[in-house]
């Protein structure tokens, strides 16, 4: 598998972190702290979010996602519509995970798909684990 999907791209600070001043992409990909931004904002009614913060972690959260997608024989790991989607999201819902057969896969994508980003694996540790279930 290859990622791509470069013009979506934000430039990080030292920390990791990135300003977000428009939020982009597919809503049924994004992280939740993402999407609650999003949900804030439209919710607000504001065409700008000041001083919100995304991270590199947000990406592991939309890999996951795609991982999850490939290995659960095209359904998203977080429901089948739009809405049933968008809300196993935000609830930490993820309900198309048990069709995957490896536990350790399994373990990892839940870890790639975990609600608070401090608390998501790293893309360095993501490689690192799919290096040991590859051997």
């Amino acid at each position: 598998m290859k990622w791509s999907g470069f013009g979506l791209c934000e430039h990080v600070d030292a920390t990791g972190s990135y300003t977000i001043t428009e939020i982009k992409g597919t809503l049924n990909y994004l992280a939740p702290e993402i999407l609650k931004m999003k949900m804030l904002r439209d919710t607000m009614k504001r065409n700008t979010l000041e001083l919100q913060k995304g991270t590199v972690k947000s990406d592991v959260f939309g890999e996951g996602l795609v991982f999850g997608y490939f290995l659960s024989s095209g359904k998203h790991p977080f429901g089948g519509d739009h809405a049933e989607i968008q809300s196993n999201i935000i609830s930490q819902n993820p309900i198309n995970l048990e069709q995957i057969e490896s536990q350790s896969t399994r373990e990892l994508l839940l870890k790639m798909l975990t609600d608070e980003p401090e608390n998501r694996i790293s893309s360095p540790d993501v490689v690192k684990a799919l290096e040991q279930l590859q051997n």
